[in-house]
């Protein structure tokens, strides 16, 4: 009899695999209302994730909320153009054009998102909103959001 115990590896990796939950995309993303500003949890107070078109729902948020380069822990494909594209003192048709690509570029990073549909842009007083269709992996979902 040894120091340690034996343990039977064929089983202990049986329990292991049972224990943890299916996840067949690989993906879990932490729910986050934005409107809000935290994190979406359940009646335990426990962080929602989600690993499919609730999930893709916040990633795409977030990288319109996130400035390309400004934070080191992104790579400079994550992120947002859209804040000099708003600035930009070229004429309206070429700002919103701008705008549009800095849209479907800060989306199409994503192995997840298949598609950016055309993205239509509606002056409001205080910026614009777009309004589009995001088709992912897991579906299709309409897009309305201000961007300013």
């Amino acid at each position: 009899m040894g120091l340690l115990p034996e343990i039977d590896l064929e089983q202990a990796a049986q329990q292991t695999s049972m224990e943890e939950p299916e996840n067949p995309t690989g993906y879990l993303t932490p729910l986050f209302d934005f409107e809000k500003g935290e994190f979406v949890t359940d009646r335990n107070g426990r962080i929602v994730e989600d690993d499919g078109l609730r999930g893709m729902q916040t990633i795409i948020n977030k990288a319109h909320y996130t400035a390309r380069c400004a934070y080191e822990i992104y790579s400079e494909d994550y992120g947002t153009d859209e804040f000099d594209a708003l600035v930009d003192p070229a004429p309206e048709d070429v700002r919103q054009i701008r705008i549009k690509e800095a849209i479907r570029d800060c989306l199409i990073y994503d192995d997840r998102i298949v598609e950016v549909g055309e993205i239509d842009l509606q002056r409001t007083s205080d910026g614009y909103v777009a309004i589009y269709e995001v088709e992912t992996i897991f579906g299709t979902f309409p897009v309305r959001r201000m961007v300013k």
